[in-house]
């Protein structure tokens, strides 16, 4: 087992600067295998439809919702504490006014494929936009392996840490690498995947 660590390398207002910085850090590595991922909370009505009818497919949990004990068995009355897709919420907006906020989960989306439209829904929410797979090089004038595992860049909509736990105004992005005792090894590789798109590391390192 191995984690992976996030640097900071922006720290911004503007969400689509956000993303043009993300997108050149992405171009650093292998894209061939690459994958996006994000996740939001939705604290209305109309946030929550809207995000289901760009991504239907997409999981919907109600996180703050009552646990029920029922002759011993653990039942979910809603639905929404275990996850719903979005083709079968509710539409009804009375019944979702009732069950908010809402996160939505989308995994293994293709490169491209809903990066601009999570940013234009996400920026005023606690979000994360995510890829994966990207493969860092071998830089062997550094003493760097090639990484893929750990290859990773992410953007933080108005929170500090991928657990989005927390709301802070402003938008990060992060660069991931291998998680190791070998803290001057991590900023090494970080340091060297921030340059190859015009930025540094500005800060320590993120878990989450």
């Amino acid at each position: 087992m191995s984690d992976d660590v996030g640097f900071p390398v922006l720290r911004t207002g503007d969400p689509a600067c956000a993303l043009r910085l993300a997108r050149r850090l992405v171009a650093v590595g292998d894209t061939r295998h690459a994958e996006v991922l994000v996740d939001i909370d939705l604290p209305g009505v109309e946030d929550v439809l809207r995000a289901r009818s760009l991504w239907p497919q997409a999981w919907f949990t109600w996180e703050g919702g009552p646990i029920v004990w029922e002759r011993g068995d653990l039942v979910d009355p809603t639905g929404l504490i275990g996850g719903v897709r979005g083709a079968d919420l509710p539409s009804d907006h009375g019944r979702l006014s009732e069950h908010l906020p809402l996160r939505m989960e989308l995994w293994e989306q293709p490169l491209g494929s809903v990066e601009d439209d999570f940013v234009a829904l996400a920026a005023p929410h606690v979000a994360q936009l995510h890829w994966w797979n990207l493969d860092w090089p071998e830089v062997p004038e550094l003493g760097l392996h090639p990484e893929r595992k750990h290859a990773e860049v992410t953007v933080l909509f108005n929170t500090p840490t991928p657990a989005l736990e927390e709301r802070v105004d402003g938008h990060t992005v992060l660069v991931h690498v291998r998680d190791t005792s070998n803290k001057e090894s991590m900023l090494r590789r970080a340091s060297w995947v921030a340059e190859q798109a015009g930025v540094t590391v500005i800060g320590g390192p993120v878990r989450g």
